[in-house]
């Protein structure tokens, strides 16, 4: 009689070998995510001043590209004179400006505690008015009211971290003008040869990226804060000068900047009258409407393409995890965020490419020159 065989399905050791490999895969992946995490959580802070150090790079890089181009001068002597010119520049402004400046803040810091009270006295006349302001007191706002300018003054408070800080920022940032192909070559050789390529367009891709974020905001920037200036001159409000220059600088925080900037100058308008707070508060909302609908579309043109739901919401989650710092530099974190998620995930591992030119190169990323065959 002869043997039955058995048919029972058997598992190769080579498949086993390769389920036990996949697995290990898995769990490395995981570990080396958490340990990843883990040092941006306690490191934040650093990451934070070289996130920094890099955009002042890159903004020096692009100036003396640009001075390199239009002139005969190589690349160290145009980065000395950009340098140079920064410094007699700030350094200028800040011995005309400080002055004056300090006593407009101090005199702003005094007014609006008046204003405040001015607008609830207002507010009071009208039964509706009484049961808005009932739950607040002048205690409770009065003496935060003098401190607003106070803190906005204390951002740039004179202690050991924020000088630290400061310097560490300028020093990473001139290092790496000076040094860029050098390290941007040693990142490349991080990945493998067949990676390096793309990685180095990526790269390429959001050093461009931020180049023009940072052109954007400075002429944004400077555009917002003149005209405010000078709309709230026109409109009699006082103080235009450094409601103007305040509303430029707060205009980096994308949102929350306008919104607080807005608000200090309704409040100064309604010490006049109600009418010139209402011209005030129209003159932001214009400000506000042109700034997203035509000043950002022009300037920045595909610099940073974020939905403003997804800013305010990076900045509220960099806010509370990393602080002032994060909050301020939210936008382009978001920004590299969004170019890393669009190359490396929707590109490369979905395969949705889109048609177009090829990338070119940022001046801030340079390619190595091409090997010549032997």
């Amino acid at each position: 009689m002869p043997e039955q065989q058995t048919n029972k399905p058997s598992v190769p050791y080579s498949s086993r070998g390769e389920f036990t490999h996949r697995v290990w895969i898995v769990i490395s992946c995981v570990l080396g995510t958490a340990i990843i995490l883990l040092l941006i959580w306690f490191g934040a802070d650093i990451l934070l001043l070289l996130f920094t150090g890099i955009l002042l790079a890159i903004f020096l890089r692009t100036l003396s590209n640009w001075i390199q181009e239009h002139t005969r001068l190589g690349k160290i002597p145009s980065l000395i004179l950009v340098i140079t010119l920064l410094i007699l520049l700030l350094g200028g402004a800040g011995w005309l400006m400080a002055g004056p400046i300090s006593e407009q803040f101090n005199e702003l810091s005094n007014q609006i505690p008046t204003a405040i009270d001015k607008i609830r006295h207002h507010l009071a006349q009208y039964p509706w008015g009484q049961k808005l302001i009932e739950p607040i007191t002048s205690d409770d706002i009065l003496p935060r009211a003098r401190t607003i300018l106070g803190q906005a003054k204390g951002i740039f408070s004179v202690t050991f971290t924020a000088i630290t800080g400061f310097f560490l920022i300028i020093f990473i940032g001139l290092y790496l003008a000076m040094n860029a192909r050098l390290h941007i070559n040693g990142f490349i050789k991080l990945f493998p040869v067949n990676k390096r390529p793309r990685a180095r367009e990526v790269l390429g891709d959001v050093g461009s990226l931020l180049q023009r974020w940072i052109i954007g905001q400075l002429v944004s920037m400077t555009i917002i804060g003149l005209v405010t200036g000078i709309g709230l001159h026109f409109v009699g409000v006082p103080l235009a000068g450094i409601l103007g220059f305040l509303t430029g600088f707060l205009d980096f925080i994308p949102l929350v900047g306008p919104f607080i900037a807005g608000t200090i100058s309704v409040l100064l308008a309604f010490l006049m009258s109600p009418t010139k707070a209402l011209y005030v508060l129209l003159l932001f909302v214009a400000l506000q409407f042109l700034e997203s609908h035509l000043l950002i579309p022009i300037v920045q043109k595909k610099a940073a393409e974020l939905p403003p739901v997804l800013t305010l919401i990076a900045m509220v989650l960099f806010g509370s995890l990393f602080g002032f710092m994060g909050v301020l530099l939210a936008t382009p974190m978001l920004a590299v965020i969004m170019v890393l998620i669009k190359k490396l995930y929707i590109e490369d591992v979905l395969g949705d490419r889109e048609p177009g030119p090829e990338p070119a190169t940022s001046p801030s990323i340079p390619r190595p020159p091409e090997s010549q065959p032997q």
